[in-house]
């Protein structure tokens, strides 16, 4: 799987701040086209009204969180759901082995200086490259 810097890219958090945080490490890093959504219900909405190349969305949100968004995901589109990067403040290893057995594509514990926010997802697209 690889990436290019004119897809389109859904960040989900349910903290308005942290979006955009998220959003400019991601205009840093090249990638123009995000598009944010509030929960997993909005990203729902968006995913089945535009195809993004990936996901980069919180763990826990009300009232439908990140492994709930992308079980959906993957009920609705199977194959064609688009890879899901977890951010989440749990470092807990039960949370990390849930997110790797739903088919997250990587889990990247916050809080987190932009800087390191920039490097981890550098480090996602290195490995998807």
């Amino acid at each position: 799987m690889s990436y290019k810097r004119d897809e389109a890219i859904l960040v989900v958090d349910d903290v308005a701040s942290m979006r955009q945080v998220i959003k400019g490490c991601l205009n840093q890093l090249g990638f123009f086209s995000v598009d944010e959504a509030c929960d997993g219900n909005e990203a729902l909405a968006k995913i089945r009204d535009r195809k993004y190349a990936w996901v980069l969305s919180d763990w826990h949100m009300q009232p439908k969180g990140g492994a709930e968004l992308l079980e959906h995901l993957r009920e609705e589109f199977g194959d064609d759901a688009p890879p899901v990067v977890f951010l989440t403040m749990d470092g807990d290893w039960k949370v990390m082995s849930s997110a790797r057995d739903l088919g997250a594509v990587r889990l990247i514990v916050k809080p987190m200086r932009p800087s390191a926010l920039k490097a981890s997802i550098e480090n996602v697209l290195k490995t998807a490259a």
